[in-house]
Formats: structure tokens, sequence, C-alpha cells
């Protein structure tokens, strides 16, 4: 049968044959199964979609990795099936804490000036603006490694309240 069908090509041997029909009565496929290479295969299920989608539910600051160590699932698996259901790892904004006799102070000060503009034009020209730095015990925050998983920016803040405790504004 096939001689006939295939005329040009050159005829495979028995054994060809017979491996083909062991393999299909062994495993009802013809496909070779690979050997195993130690790597184990990802099979994205929808258990396994569950787990990391209420891992991040649960804590939507956390990252990819800690949600692969706990649901033993790939790395790359968790970030595409956060990326599927259109979640983003959204930056935290650093903020400043604001006391409630801050807005008093922040008020007096615009108004004052704005006084001090108008009466002399040049004013605003004599101020220096500088940026700050803040430097306390509360220790140094990688801000890149800080985020909050969410299908919109939730604009989270972590406020921080380095005014009332050791500190100092350079």
């Amino acid at each position: 049968m096939y001689r006939a069908k295939y005329p040009g090509k050159q005829l495979p041997s028995r054994s060809f044959f017979a491996t083909l029909h062991r393999r299909l009565c062994e495993t009802g496929s013809f496909n070779v199964h690979k050997l195993d290479t130690g790597r184990q295969g990802t099979t994205r299920t929808v258990d396994a979609e569950d787990r990391v989608l209420q891992e991040l539910e649960r804590n939507p600051s956390t990252s990819t990795r800690v949600v692969s160590q706990k649901t033993h699932i790939p790395q790359a698996t968790v970030w595409s099936i956060a990326h599927d259901e259109g979640l983003h790892p959204y930056h935290l904004q650093h903020i400043q804490a604001l006391e409630l006799g801050d807005y008093n102070k922040r008020m007096d000060f615009a108004q004052w000036f704005l006084h001090e503009s108008n009466t002399d034009r040049n004013f605003a020209a004599s101020v220096l603006f500088t940026d700050e730095a803040t430097f306390s015990l509360e220790g140094v925050m990688n801000f890149h490694n800080l985020h909050t998983w969410a299908d919109e920016n939730p604009h989270a803040i972590r406020p921080h309240g380095a005014q009332r405790k050791c500190s100092i504004n350079m």
C-alpha cells in the first residue's frame, strides 16, 4: 500500500512499520515521547490559575517570585496568568504623611510668598529652590520592588512619617 501511494519514495523497512504499530498499540498515538530531561513540563490548568489569582488577591503587593514559591507554579506562568487576567504591577507612590496642622502652615506660607512677590517683583527670582533628601532611621526602601497587582491603577500610596521620627532633611 505504501509503495502504491508513494511510488517515488524509498520503502521503509519492515521494523519501521512494526515500531509504528507497537507505539500505536501502547500509547494510542504515533508521536514519539521525548526522553525525560529532568525539567518538569508546565501544564497551565484552571486550578493553577485559581491558585495564582487567589494569592494575588490575598496579598496584592506580593511578587511573582513569592507566588511561584507558594503555589509551586513557575514564575513565567504566574506572569502569564496575571497578564492574561489584565493585572499589572503598579508601583506605589512614596508620599510624606501630612499632619492635621500642616494645611494651615502651607496656606500661611503660600499667602506670605504671594504677598512678598507682589511687594517685590524680583522676590521669586531671589529665592533659591532646592531639592531635599530625608535621612531617617526608617532605612532605605527599594521602591522598585514595591508594587500592587490590580487591573486598574489604584494610585496606591505608602505614607511615611519621617517628620515624626528621628530624621534630618538636607
